[in-house]
């Protein structure tokens, strides 16, 4: 490619990990993306190959597509850089078949329902379990994808045990 963009070189990458492939038989990613997030195939295309830059409202419609925040298309466009807007930007050279160990996955979240994002949070070495869980549940609270109320039974017991861990709790008080 010519003129290779920040977010084309990004997007090259990152489609075919989200389910977006650009090679192969399979290929029509562009497309899909494209009807995904209402811009135009001919946009979609030019932003790919690096041959346009891709206006604001494009970017929030890709993020929201992909799951990435405005924050964080900013960065991968190169318009802004991490520390601009306080955005973590996770790169990785890891494949999307990352293996974590099972044993560190509580059953309230389903080993396989782990998105890449989720699992660059299950291999934070900063984090307990039950943080590591608060945090995954939280983004899928905000995504609008733990909308149930068992989702939202397994958040309010994930974020009792961090609190009962902050405030040293070993032993929580029964309800009488």
């Amino acid at each position: 490619m010519a003129d290779e963009t920040p977010l084309a070189l990004w997007l090259r990458t990152e489609m075919p990990r989200r389910g977006y492939p650009i090679e192969g038989p399979r290929a029509g990613g562009i497309t899909r993306l494209a009807d995904d997030a209402g811009i135009s195939r001919a946009s979609m295309s030019r932003i790919v190959a690096g041959r346009a830059d891709a206006s604001i409202e494009a970017l929030r419609k890709i993020g929201q597509v992909l799951g990435y925040t405005l924050g964080d298309m900013l960065v991968y466009a190169g318009y802004a850089e991490p520390d601009d807007l306080n955005v973590i930007v996770i790169t990785s050279t890891a494949s999307d078949d990352t293996a974590i160990p099972p044993a560190a996955v509580p059953p309230t979240v389903s080993l396989p329902d782990l998105e890449p994002w989720e699992r660059h949070i299950w291999l934070a070495p900063d984090l307990t379990t039950p943080e590591k869980e608060v945090a995954i549940l939280l983004i899928r609270l905000r995504r609008g994808t733990l909308n149930d109320d068992a989702g939202l039974l397994r958040l309010y017991h994930a974020l009792g045990k961090v609190v009962e861990h902050r405030l040293g709790i070993e032993d929580p008080p029964q309800a009488v």
